[in-house]
Formats: structure tokens, sequence, C-alpha cells
């Protein structure tokens, strides 16, 4: 299965190379849901368990993994306070919740909410109460943030995690660098043509 996945990445490579995308926040992030997307399917088509999205914002990635999930009658956790932060004037993280409703409308039968702080404790016994194949972290990305987040679902996590924004931001960097040495059972994959990074078990 890892060597598969790992294949899989590769043909990414490609098509991130080919996209000519230059913006520094977007390299790596055209064909990053399509990706996604491929990865959860592999998950769910070698073990059970559900699947977890930590920062959800508008559900347009949501959305996506909701719809695989129908495929094979699972469940999306999706993990998001809406609620906005101090540092973070120029989004209006709480206009965004009505958004994400109506964005994943047709899937709500696959998706299980959770609006609350991924770090807050209600929040980890509330996510842990689930078995995943596959998980997507996307909320903040100070380094102790994400520290704790990776924490919280690697237990229970028996695949593939994707960890949002490592090609460019040095908190998740940190993180990342972090965890890899308290789980060195998980093999760690980053690329400068995707904006995320992996942990594959």
């Amino acid at each position: 299965m890892k060597n598969e996945f790992l294949e899989m990445l590769d043909k990414y490579v490609r098509l991130e190379k080919d996209s000519s995308e230059s913006r520094p926040h977007v390299i790596g992030a055209t064909y990053q849901r399509d990706r996604l997307v491929a990865a959860l399917r592999m998950s769910f088509q070698e073990c059970s368990g559900d699947a977890i999205e930590i920062g959800c914002m508008s559900g347009g990635t949501s959305v996506m993994l909701a719809e695989v999930c129908k495929e094979f009658d699972r469940k999306l956790v999706c993990v998001d306070p809406w609620v906005n932060l101090p540092g973070y004037e120029w989004i209006d993280f709480e206009s965004k919740y009505p958004v994400f409703l109506e964005t994943v409308a047709d899937y709500m039968d696959f998706i299980e909410v959770i609006r609350l702080k991924s770090q807050d404790q209600e929040a980890i016994e509330r996510i842990q109460k689930h078995k995943y194949a596959f998980a997507f972290v996307d909320g903040g990305h100070e380094t102790d943030l994400v520290v704790t987040d990776l924490r919280t679902v690697i237990p229970c996590v028996d695949l593939l995690i994707a960890s949002d924004d490592h090609r460019y931001d040095v908190g998740v960097q940190n993180a990342h660098d972090i965890i890899k040495g308290e789980y060195p059972e998980w093999t760690f994959h980053a690329s400068p043509y995707f904006r995320e990074a992996w942990f594959i078990k």
C-alpha cells in the first residue's frame, strides 16, 4: 500500500509541476483536493474507519471528501470552531459556517460536525471516539496547535494523514519535526511540489 500511495503522489508531482503556479502560498495546491480524494479512496479500499478533516472553512474540501464517504458508507468528521480569531482579522471565520452547511448539505447524513476548537478537551474526546482510515489536518498553524492536532488523530488513524501548509509555514514544519520524532513508525513524506506533507503508516 505504501509504495502504491507514493506512486500516486509521484503522478501529482508531475501535474503540479505542469500547472506553472508560482504564488508562494498556492504552489502545490492546484491538484491538492484531487490528491486528498485519491488518498481517501485508497484508504477506504485498504481498511475500515471513517475520515476526519480539522479545519473546514467553507467546505470546499469537505464536500469532496464527503462524496467519497457516501460512496463507501463512512463518516466524515468535520472539526472547526468557525469563530473569529485575534490576529486573523482579515478572515471572517464566523461567516463561513453557513456557507459550509450549504456546501455540504447533500451529504449531511455522512458528516458529523464538531464545532469546537480541535484542541479543546471535549473536541479531542469526540474525535477519539472514532477510528479513522484517513485524516486531513488544516487547523491552526502555530507549532503547538499542529502538534496537538496530530497527537490527537495519530492514535486513531490506520493509514494516511495529510497535514496542510508544510511547504511554506515554519510553524507547521516545526510541528512535523516534533511529531516525526515521537512517532517513528509513521513514514513522513514532503515534496516541494505539494502544499501538504504526509504521514504514512
